[in-house]
């Protein structure tokens, strides 16, 4: 959606007024290119706020080595997690970053790893979703044309998600040698530059779209502001007081004077314990 909404800007300028952009990429940085590491930093976000917890740390004492144990014991062996279910090493590691993205689901990683190190995959299975449909032809000619997925990227990270992008790329480069080439336009593929007022609303552990990925935004559109919510995942814009900030942006046709100092009160939930 923030993609599109780069785009739609630089093609049709005088058309927008105000943009709102929670959990962007600028269209110049490579998505696979920080993926592990993005991934990782916001795993180290999760377990530094264990780290502050008391409970937290009493229950878990030691689940970031276990997870890296997992991921390559796993690798070796992949493990029936459930009847229907056989997960590798690499397998783990994705459904741990899907974790990440959602705050609340987080807060379940300490519980799922801890859980899983000592053969409880109870607190996993409850992870797991059902496979739904596969991806339409538009998904595929999307993220096969498209420069800012970055295919081109290449390991290694010295992340715990190492082995996962590395297969997930190998995915996908198969799949696209069968899609059709699909030449796209260069505002497709620069970084926008405009001064229309714009909020770029981040969540501090976003794994997927963090800070990182919008460096540089006020260089390009000088009328943008950048808002990082402490501690969550991708997609902030309904939480707290961000709403009324993104009316109040609306209302006024400006970033500048937006009061953002709530963002301080939107509070991560605590750990699950069991």
């Amino acid at each position: 959606g923030a993609t599109l909404a780069q785009v739609y800007l630089a093609r049709h300028p005088r058309s927008v007024r105000t943009v709102v952009l929670d959990g962007a990429t600028l269209l110049d940085v490579s998505f696979f290119g920080r993926f592990a590491v993005n991934g990782q930093r916001a795993l180290d976000v999760v377990a530094r706020r264990c780290g502050r917890e008391r409970a937290c740390v009493r229950s878990f004492p030691s689940w970031p080595k276990q997870l890296r144990a997992l991921i390559e014991a796993w690798n070796a062996r992949p493990v029936a997690v459930t009847p229907d279910a056989t997960l590798s090493g690499d397998d783990l590691a994705g459904l741990i970053h899907s974790l990440t993205l959602n705050t609340a689901s987080a807060a379940a990683i300490p519980l799922v790893v801890a859980g899983a190190a000592r053969g409880d995959y109870g607190p996993l299975a409850r992870q797991l979703s059902g496979g739904g449909p596969e991806n339409p032809l538009m998904f595929w000619s999307i993220w096969c044309n498209e420069r800012w997925v970055g295919l081109d990227a290449s390991g290694p990270w010295g992340t715990y998600l190492d082995g996962y992008v590395a297969a997930q790329l190998e995915r996908y480069r198969s799949v696209c040698s069968y899609v059709p080439d699909h030449t796209e336009p260069p505002s497709n593929r620069a970084r926008v530059r405009s001064k229309v007022p714009a909020l770029a609303l981040v969540g501090g552990a976003d794994p997927q779209d963090p800070a990182a990925n919008v460096a540089g935004l006020g260089g390009a559109m000088p009328r943008a502001r950048v808002v990082v919510v402490p501690e969550h995942g991708h997609g902030v814009g309904a939480h707290g007081c961000l709403p009324r900030l993104v009316s109040l942006l609306v209302e006024r046709g400006t970033a500048g004077t937006l009061d953002v100092r709530c963002v301080r009160k939107i509070e991560p939930p605590p750990f699950a314990l069991r």
